[in-house]
């Protein structure tokens, strides 16, 4: 995150350069499908390295109809886009973290 300039280390702290770190599923190509992947990898071995401070893990399992996918995207877009409302306004951190979310299908 260093080398491509979103954040930078400042006497201990971590500087968030971007207002925004997150990367969305809008673009369909390899590079971002294989960012998406890493991540997962990721959160996989934050499950058996990380203990409950540093690491948060749910997961929702439900029915819905097919045409609700799209309102649904949208409220985790609006969920993500708010979620570091309250502490956007320090400059500077201890902590770099992840926050991935999966939505998709179990039937396939």
């Amino acid at each position: 995150m260093e080398s491509i300039g979103l954040i930078e280390y400042e006497n201990g702290f971590v500087k968030r350069l971007k207002t925004d770190i997150h990367f969305g599923n809008s673009i369909s190509n390899q590079s971002i499908k294989d960012h998406h992947k890493r991540k997962i990898i990721k959160s996989l071995k934050a499950l058996d390295l990380q203990g409950q401070s540093t690491r948060k893990n749910e997961s929702l399992t439900f029915t819905m109809r097919k045409d609700d996918f799209q309102k649904l995207s949208l409220r985790i877009e609006s969920f993500i886009d708010n979620f570091l409302n309250d502490i956007d306004g320090e400059e500077y951190h201890d902590e770099v973290s992840t926050l991935t979310v999966s939505f998709f299908s179990c039937l396939k």
